[in-house]
């Protein structure tokens, strides 16, 4: 789980010939996009606890990633409240209201497991 936060510091508008954000070193180190200006230090901390609490709820890390896919709707919720109103409209935009695509990496990784 080391490279979980990894996605915590992504932010885009990097320099031209980089990509928006680093690339996942796990699954579970996909990017969270929500706003052109990287999160602030308080938000990271934030949204991490709330991610790995909830990979660490299963028995396995597969059962945790299940868990969690399971239940994005009640984490996007979680993760919102941490956020400004610009960055709510962004995660709304780039992960949709109702949050389907928040996590899918964890969604397609469980299918079928």
């Amino acid at each position: 789980m080391a490279g979980v936060g990894s996605f915590l510091t992504a932010r885009c508008g990097d320099a031209r010939n980089s990509p928006p954000w680093p690339q996942p070193k796990s699954l579970a180190a996909a990017p969270l996009v929500v706003s052109k200006q990287a999160l602030s230090a308080r938000q990271k901390a934030a949204i991490f606890a709330l991610v790995k609490d909830g990979l660490v709820r299963g028995a396995t890390i597969l059962e945790g990633m299940k868990a969690v896919a399971q239940a994005k709707r009640d984490f996007s919720l979680a993760i919102k409240a941490q956020l400004s109103r610009r960055q709510q409209t962004r995660f709304d935009r780039t992960y949709g209201k109702d949050a389907r695509g928040l996590f899918a990496f964890l969604t397609a990784a469980t299918m079928g497991k």
